[in-house]
């Protein structure tokens, strides 16, 4: 009788024992910190995944949506538990995320057995946007005026009156300065458009602020470089009442910008032709 008991008894632990390897428990996951983590081209996103299992564990994969990280690895020499630490930048470029976007991050971590996943979030803090890295080629009238809407990229030709509501940019060509990159409310269009009897008010056009960006190359300018803009009013010709401006531009003239609405970016001077007071510039900026 003893020895049924005994063999009833091993019996039972056999059971238990094949439960146990048929359905183990799963990985357990601690993710530091726990908190919506904010992400921009100047600042990473780090974290700290702790992982303990009872069986061994083989992968760990990181996925997002929209798809921007993905991460796929495997681990060595870890049998039951191990740290990661993960730390994610920003892409190059990014596109369909608008500003303080909420990316979600998928965490999957594989054992022999089974599999856990997790979610944690970074948020695309305000002042990252997408960046045209292509480069936008623009051509001034030949009337030696050029009013320019970075929003749609559009030039157009001043008719009295006209909506100035997106108008970021004024180019002027004047015999003593000879090629302006201008603020669309400098004083100095007044001046230039009197000339030719036009009637320009400058009480509610945009700002915009600009400055001559030195020591650097065009290839080099990128979306970092941009993101770290800080551009300050610069003056025609040192000259307040003239407004925000620079004048006498030349190839390879760089300007730095940021627009009313906040957007940062730089134009280079391509070309300019004197006989036609025509201006050929180059853009990169954050789309809106």
């Amino acid at each position: 009788m003893k020895t049924k008991y005994i063999m009833l008894f091993f019996f039972i632990l056999l059971i238990y024992s094949c439960i146990d390897r048929i359905a183990p428990d799963p990985p357990v996951v601690e993710i530091t910190p726990d908190s919506i983590l904010e992400i921009s081209p100047t600042n990473s996103a780090v974290f700290r995944i702790k992982v303990t299992s009872e069986e061994d564990l083989k992968s760990f994969v990181l996925d997002s949506r929209p798809n921007i990280f993905v991460i796929d690895s495997t681990f060595y020499g870890f049998v039951h538990e191990t740290n990661i630490y993960l730390k994610l930048e920003m892409p190059e470029v990014v596109y369909g995320l608008d500003a303080d976007s909420l990316v979600t991050l998928f965490f999957s971590i594989s054992d022999s057995q089974t599999k856990v996943k997790t979610e944690q979030y970074v948020k695309i803090v305000r002042g990252y946007t997408d960046i045209l890295l292509d480069t936008i080629v623009m051509t001034s009238q030949t009337d030696g005026y050029l009013f320019y809407s970075a929003t749609n990229s559009a030039i157009y030709t001043y008719v009295e009156g006209m909506d100035m509501s997106d108008i970021d940019f004024v180019f002027l060509y004047d015999e003593d300065r000879h090629f302006i990159l201008c603020s669309p409310d400098a004083p100095i269009i007044t001046d230039k458009l009197a000339e030719a009897e036009i009637e320009y008010v400058t009480e509610n056009q945009n700002h915009t602020t600009m400055t001559s960006f030195l020591n650097t190359y065009w290839v080099n300018i990128d979306y970092k470089v941009i993101y770290n803009l800080i551009p300050v009013d610069e003056y025609i010709d040192g000259i307040p009442t003239l407004g925000v401006g620079i004048a006498n531009l030349t190839n390879p003239n760089i300007i730095a910008f940021e627009t009313h609405n906040n957007r940062k970016g730089v134009i280079q001077i391509m070309q300019t032709y004197k006989n036609d007071k025509q201006i050929k510039f180059v853009i990169k900026i954050q789309n809106p």
